[in-house]
């Protein structure tokens, strides 16, 4: 007899063929069902992958479940991580290109006033320095790699709060 009690702590024992019946084969994203027709000696129980494909066979239901759980979590994340995430995105060269544009005009802000000695025109080259700062944190920011660490993060920070 197959012993093991899926449903709850406590159960008694189910059958293979009863642990079939109850999760028969599908090609259900994340499903967990019961091959009862290996005859190979692997894990009775298989977890699909978000695509429907068997990808993990695991020795328990309580595994197998925590395993799909795991997977429709990671895969829901990721998903998240790419809404919000612009370094692949047509959102990420839109704002690329801005600050590109950005760091011309402010180059060439800086370069005009640098032979301007007025006050007021220091101040304007001020101005012009700390949005040229911050704009190549922004670059840095969307540009760069999207496995940042949090000494990049850190990095990033700093830049953005020293005024040059």
């Amino acid at each position: 007899m197959f012993s093991e009690a899926i449903l709850q702590k406590g159960a008694p024992p189910i059958t293979r063929d009863q642990a079939a019946q109850m999760f028969p084969l599908t090609h259900a994203p994340y499903a967990v069902w019961f091959n009862s027709d290996d005859d190979e000696g692997n894990p009775p129980w298989a977890v699909n992958g978000a695509d429907g494909n068997a990808m993990l066979d695991v020795s328990s239901h309580e595994e197998a479940a925590a395993v799909a759980s795991a997977l429709k979590l990671q895969d829901a994340l990721s998903s998240e991580m790419k809404k919000t995430s612009l370094i692949n995105d047509e959102l990420g060269t839109i704002a690329l290109e801005a600050t590109w544009e950005i760091e011309g005009l402010t180059n060439l802000i800086v370069k005009e006033l640098e032979e301007c000695p007025e006050v007021e025109n220091l101040a304007l080259r001020g101005i012009a320095l700390r949005v040229k700062r911050l704009n190549s944190v922004i670059m840095s920011a969307i540009g760069d790699s999207p496995n940042a660490t949090s000494d990049d993060l850190a990095s990033l920070r700093k830049r953005m709060v020293s005024p040059f």
